[in-house]
């Protein structure tokens, strides 16, 4: 990405902006390992079994930790979603729908990490395993929008 840097205010702005960036994108594609991994514990053993299940528990555990890293570092005082607010104040209420996003995901989550432990159907599982996947994946595909569409709106602005 091109710099634009009308001040040295500006430039340091725009550093912090492209760091935090460049971070979150790391979480995201981690993000997206952990998704792939839930969907192939979907399908690893034949459902309801045992090596299902436990497949499934585990995939859920580190979706948990990504889920959870990413939600930290993404609303650190300094992290991706403070920074783009910082930089274009008129993508506060976007940010703010990642920040309820999350919220969402997290309780899904534990929702249905106490399902599995609940004996709940298999195939209710598997159904709401999918569609927290969905949710997660078109989080990640919104949070890069949101970080595109603030960088182009700083280029358009610096040209």
């Amino acid at each position: 990405m091109a710099d634009v840097p009308s001040t040295p205010q500006h430039g340091d702005e725009r550093r912090r902006l492209d760091d935090a960036a460049s971070r979150a994108e790391v979480r995201r594609e981690a993000l997206h390992a952990v998704v792939v991994d839930v969907t192939s514990a979907l399908e690893s053993a034949p459902l309801g079994s045992d090596d299902w299940s436990e497949a499934v528990r585990d995939a859920l555990r580190r979706l948990d930790e990504g889920l959870r890293n990413h939600v930290r570092e993404s609303e650190m005082p300094d992290g991706l979603l403070a920074e783009i607010v910082h930089w274009q104040p008129s993508y506060r209420s976007r940010a703010e729908a990642m920040r309820a996003e999350h919220e969402t995901m997290l309780t899904q989550l534990d929702d249905l990490t106490s399902r599995m432990d609940d004996d709940a159907s298999p195939a209710e599982l598997r159904q709401a395993v999918s569609d927290l996947v969905v949710l997660v994946d078109r989080h990640r595909h919104k949070a890069l929008e949101l970080v595109l569409d603030a960088h182009n709106l700083d280029l358009a602005a610096g040209d």
